[in-house]
């Protein structure tokens, strides 16, 4: 559940019109840093259609993330697409 907090927060910011990669991937690690059961092993925002890493958020882009839970080690993976549609 906290992973998708984490990036529906992160999608609402953006729809706001925050375009930075840096600060919207700061938004997730703030909701996440709410919780120690879930460690934070990468985030990135990329290019929908290279899938290169971009600085910034304003055309269509995918934000992976991956988690480590601290109990089993287990790890949970996740995306979601920001201004448009793959």
């Amino acid at each position: 559940m906290c992973i998708y907090q984490g990036l529906s927060r992160l999608g609402e910011i953006h729809k706001q019109g925050q375009q930075s990669s840096s600060i919207l991937k700061e938004v997730f690690r703030t909701a996440l840093s709410k919780t120690t059961l879930l460690s934070i092993e990468y985030i990135e925002i990329v290019d929908s259609v290279t899938l290169q890493p971009t600085n910034d958020a304003q055309s269509c882009v995918l934000v992976a993330v991956a988690v480590r839970t601290s109990q089993t080690k287990t790890r949970l993976i996740d995306n979601i697409v920001l201004g448009g549609q793959l």
